[in-house]
């Protein structure tokens, strides 16, 4: 407020200040970073009640991290079935960076099965995902329903992109093709979209209980003989 009366000169009683007197107070951090993703359960019984035209947005978005603008927005011209990619460009993408998603089995099985709707001049309509052949603008409210129906709590549909990036995570895909999956400039952002649960952690400390295992030095002469060496 003081910033914007100084530079639209605005004369307080006493004069402009030259210092913003707030600046000294210290500002709460805020905290509006998420960790929710969708366990596979949660993602199958949403598809089990979500509406037909909201399947294909929810499985698209599950299976690239596609932001729900790029999806809602995405266009025939940029799906390659033929190459089994979608081809992003620059004017699609928030980054305002083009990038390419390789599609998966079952998702280019949805869009090649995906019905073509023709508009009143006879032309294809452009939108992959329509209600009625009409361009979807908003899943909004289909979206808070079926997830109501599903009985899942605290997710919205944004979600989808962290469970994408840590699924890609927990199949051993390295960070950087996954932010060349989803269009993340930087580590630090990225890292903000993959979960590690309980489950990881546990992994985790299995496959270092293996890598510890001392028994084996006992069942492999050629261990034991290494170790006496030293």
């Amino acid at each position: 407020m003081f910033t914007v009366a100084i530079k639209g000169l605005l004369v307080l009683k006493g004069g402009v200040p030259r210092e913003n007197p707030a600046a000294p107070v210290s500002l709460e951090r805020e905290n509006n970073e998420r960790d929710r993703v969708f366990s596979l359960a949660e993602f199958q019984a949403l598809m089990n009640v979500a509406p037909a035209h909201l399947k294909p947005i929810l499985l698209t978005a599950y299976h690239t991290g596609m932001r729900k603008g790029e999806s809602l927005n995405l266009t025939w011209d940029r799906v390659d079935l033929k190459a089994g990619l979608l081809r992003l460009r620059p004017e699609d993408t928030k980054s305002r960076e083009g990038r390419t998603i390789p599609l998966t089995k079952e998702l280019s099985e949805m869009l090649r099965n995906a019905t073509i709707y023709l508009d009143v001049s006879g032309q294809r309509v452009p939108w992959v995902f329509t209600y009625a052949g009409k361009r979807i603008l908003s899943v909004r409210r289909a979206f808070e329903v079926a997830c109501r129906n599903a009985r899942i709590d605290n997710v919205v549909f944004h979600d989808l992109r962290h469970t994408f990036v840590t699924n890609m995570r927990r199949a051993g895909v390295d960070y950087f093709r996954i932010m060349a999956l989803t269009g993340h400039k930087t580590m630090t952002v990225l890292k903000r979209y993959n979960t590690i649960d309980e489950a990881d952690l546990r992994q985790a400390m299995s496959q270092m209980d293996t890598h510890m295992d001392t028994s084996r030095v006992e069942q492999d002469p050629h261990l034991s003989q290494i170790i006496e060496n030293k």
